[in-house]
């Protein structure tokens, strides 16, 4: 239980804090059906972005009601054949998965990383902004706030 919060505080530095994600925006959300991914995919559809993720396609009823409207199946369909020109990927998967996400990031697009490292010389290179970063405590947004009215 004392996952979510983090979960949720992460999907929030990920998209607000770094990548500065704004409404219209094409996005693709690695790892949807995780805990990082599904609070991401709720965050930016909130926002008014268009939501694109990767994830099992036993997940594809879940993905939609949290607000994806592209569902890229993993096991069956590489991301970078279908996505082009998105404005920001959040990757929470790692792997090979940040290297085949270069292509698919428009020039000035974003690419923000909860695992280690991405290469930030392919993004100078690419004209793309990197990070990565490891969630930071805040207790102000982990509050809940309860009305009693």
């Amino acid at each position: 239980m004392t996952a979510l919060p983090l979960s949720a505080l992460t999907a929030w530095q990920a998209l607000f804090d770094r990548a500065k994600i704004q409404s219209g925006q094409h996005v693709l959300i690695h790892g949807a059906a995780g805990g990082v991914g599904s609070y991401a995919a709720q965050l930016a559809r909130w926002k008014g972005a268009h939501v694109a993720a990767t994830a099992s396609a036993r997940h594809a009823a879940l993905l939609r009601e949290l607000g994806v409207e592209r569902l890229i199946d993993y096991a069956t369909t590489r991301f970078e054949d279908v996505v082009k020109n998105v404005d920001m990927i959040l990757d929470t998967v790692g792997g090979d998965t940040p290297e085949r996400s270069w292509p698919v990031l428009k020039p000035g697009g974003t690419l923000v990383s909860i695992v280690p490292n991405p290469s930030h010389e392919r993004a100078r290179t690419q004209g793309i902004r990197c990070v990565f970063f490891i969630v930071a405590p805040n207790r102000g947004k982990l509050v809940l706030r309860v009305r009693d009215d």
